[in-house]
């Protein structure tokens, strides 16, 4: 599969705790969500945080939103999967 992570980290490389929080996107609302998401606590703790877009509807939005950037986007295992069972891996 090809997806899409976010990187968010604090922009001084001095100030990384060395600690990187990882968050599957959230998309109940048929869109990838940063759910957990919050730049005062996260990067006040030196945090880095990276979110995954790992479901079909996710990635399927990206796609439709933006052809040229997210078109070769792919979590279907070119359409073997249909019910999301790549996002486990």
């Amino acid at each position: 599969y090809t997806t899409r992570v976010i990187v968010r980290r604090p922009a001084d490389p001095g100030d990384f705790s060395g600690t990187v929080l990882t968050e599957w996107q959230n998309v109940s609302a048929g869109y990838d969500l940063d759910a957990l998401w919050s730049p005062e606590q996260i990067l006040r703790g030196g945090y880095a945080w990276v979110g995954v877009s790992a479901q079909r509807v996710g990635v399927d939005q990206l796609r439709g939103w933006s052809p040229a950037r997210y078109g070769k986007l792919d979590v279907t295992g070119r359409g073997r999967f249909t019910a999301d069972e790549l996002s486990y891996d």
